[in-house]
């Protein structure tokens, strides 16, 4: 059987005769099943390359590294020796140490704890994970580990569910479970009862055309107003104050908010500026707005009545004269704005990037002040430095505890 042979048979049966998702490799695995005599190990060793994620070039822990007499003993007598084997071996090279030293100073208590909970539990889940009181006593000091490279939680994780393979820094997610995929997250710290989730480089908002809306109304916003050399709109002469407010905030955070960043207010405020566009109505129809362009003339730009068609092909051009002039002109341009057209669209596209960025097979185990949470449907929180941030759905949108602030190393 020649890898050419597997690899035209593994694309055959993906969709679009490529890896695209985590499931995809699943499929690699049933190929190898189906038509090689490969081992469980041999078979995870291709398919972690197919993924891209590189074998650690040091072996295993071995069980002679271990010198608690009193914990191998316990093992024995609870005929987990085998479990522990395959406990150690699937330990990444980052976990080395600091689980050598942990069972090294078990003492006796602590050693029987461990050999009851070691692999106890056969699959991940939400009701099981929710059972386990981590908070406290030695599951607590386990839940706590955190070699460099790993995440609190994984090394926990790892000891309680049979066959979890914990991939250590420089992969695509933090652990694999009975053919599920997870990445875990520690929100348990901190004085907020609920913090947003910061997204890596799959959430740059300059991925997403919401944010292209968002940067062209900032500066449609400075076109119709023009400079103090040469102004164009006084908005206070055509907006009434609830638009005029909107634009203040706006326009005192325009620095911060095109750098990337736009948080709960920020996101209220452009709401409201949206909808309180879309509420400056207009009987007009047709054609209102012309731009005037000559090789040796100074552009100008004109408010007109609708343009008239005459039988013979030709148009009439007539320039509005009254003080409807500005607001006509002025809600010609902003009706450009997707979001003032139709300011219910924002909040769907904001959503729209979260689902484009977390819909998958991938499953995230965050660990809460008040549960753990198996999912993968996440809302849209705010940006922050170019990124998005998320929060799992089942914590309420309303909720007063929830916030924006995360560290910058905590991040998906």
């Amino acid at each position: 059987m020649t890898i050419e042979t597997i690899l035209t048979e593994w694309c055959y049966r993906l969709k679009n005769g490529y890896p695209e998702t985590d499931s995809d490799y699943n499929i690699l695995n049933n190929v190898l099943s189906e038509i090689t005599t490969l081992s469980e190990h041999d078979r995870d060793v291709i398919i972690n390359k197919a993924r891209g994620i590189l074998p650690q070039i040091t072996e295993s822990v071995k069980r002679t590294s271990i010198e608690n007499v009193i914990l191998i003993q316990t093992l024995e007598q609870e005929n987990k020796i085998e479990e522990f084997d395959r406990f150690l071996e699937l330990l990444p090279t980052d976990a080395d140490m600091i689980i050598i030293n942990l069972l090294n100073s078990l003492d006796q208590a602590r050693c029987i704890e461990f050999t009851r909970i070691l692999y106890s539990y056969d699959n991940i889940s939400e009701d099981v994970l929710n059972s386990i009181d981590f908070r406290s006593g030695f599951l607590n000091e386990l839940f706590k580990l955190e070699p460099k490279g790993l995440g609190k939680g994984e090394l926990l994780l790892a000891i309680l569910f049979q066959n979890s393979n914990i991939n250590g820094s420089g992969s695509s997610y933090d652990m694999d479970q009975n053919g599920r995929t997870y990445e875990i997250k520690d929100y348990t710290g901190g004085t907020a009862k609920f913090s947003s989730i910061r997204l890596g480089t799959k959430g740059s908002v300059t991925k997403f055309s919401f944010w292209d809306e968002i940067v062209t109304t900032l500066k449609r916003i400075d076109q119709l107003r023009g400079t103090i050399e040469n102004p164009k709109f006084n908005f206070h002469d055509i907006f009434h104050d609830e638009l005029l407010q909107a634009i203040d905030y706006l326009d005192s955070r325009k620095t911060f908010i095109l750098a990337g960043n736009l948080n709960f207010k920020d996101n209220k405020m452009l709401q409201t500026f949206y909808r309180e566009a879309n509420s400056l109505k207009s009987d007009i129809e047709g054609f209102t707005n012309v731009i005037l362009r000559g090789p040796n003339a100074t552009p100008v730009e004109l408010s007109i009545e609708p343009i008239t068609t005459h039988s013979d092909g030709s148009i009439t051009i007539k320039p509005i004269e009254d003080d409807s002039r500005s607001l006509t002109y002025v809600n010609t341009e902003l009706r450009r704005l997707k979001y003032v057209r139709e300011p219910e669209l924002l909040n769907d596209d904001l959503q729209e990037a979260v689902d484009t960025i977390t819909n998958g097979d991938l499953q995230l185990i965050v660990f809460r002040k008040d549960r753990v949470r198996i999912t993968n449907e996440f809302r849209f929180v705010v940006c922050d430095a170019g990124r998005i941030r998320i929060i799992e759905k089942s914590i309420g949108a309303d909720d007063s505890e929830l916030t924006e602030e995360l560290n910058e190393e905590d991040e998906w």
